[in-house]
This record gives structure tokens, sequence and C-alpha cells, in this order.
């Protein structure tokens, strides 16, 4: 690596992202061997009991009325934005929009 990350009270960016490489190498190993446990185990529940579970079907995607007029304010917002947008106002969400709808 060649250092620490931290180099007074700078992080080096470079040294980080080889940390945080070699962290997602080992973190998907680990999700690999978890993963491969779990389908075994599946596989052999399913197998003794001899019949599939059935297939579980796709929910709906569902939009509000209100959650419909926030996706048409941005995106008219984002698509009709000029290349260089120096004095642009900025698209201003009222605060009293219910958690679902952020």
């Amino acid at each position: 690596m060649g250092g620490y990350i931290n180099e007074h009270g700078v992080i080096n960016l470079e040294r980080l992202g080889m940390l945080i490489e070699a962290f997602s190498d080992v973190e998907f190993r680990f999700f690999e061997v978890e993963y491969s446990d779990a389908r075994w185990i599946h596989a052999k529940k399913k197998g003794a009991d001899g019949d599939p579970e059935p297939q579980e079907m796709r929910k709906g995607f569902t939009v509000t009325p209100d959650q419909k007029k926030i996706f048409q304010s941005v995106r008219k917002y984002v698509l009709n934005r000029p290349e260089k947008a120096a004095g642009v106002k900025p698209l201003d969400l009222p605060s009293t929009l219910p958690a679902r709808d952020r």
C-alpha cells in the first residue's frame, strides 16, 4: 500500500480505495459461501417434502396520486434543465411530505 490512509488529517483516497476493494473481495467470498449454504439447505428441504413451493406472485408497483404529482414535477425539473445551469432555481419539495414520499 505504501503508507497510511490518514496522512496528517488528510485521507489518501488511493489507499482508501485499495482497502475498500480488498474488503469487497473478502465480503463477496463470505456472501458466496453463505448463499451457497442457504441454497443447499433449501434444495434439501424442497427435496425432502417432494413438492416444490408455489411461486409467489410478483407484487405490483403502485403509486399514489400524490406520489405521481411529485414524480411528474421531478421529471419535468430533471428533463428540462439547461446544460450550464448557473442561475437555475433548485427544486424545492415541501418539508410536509410524508416519509413514504421522500
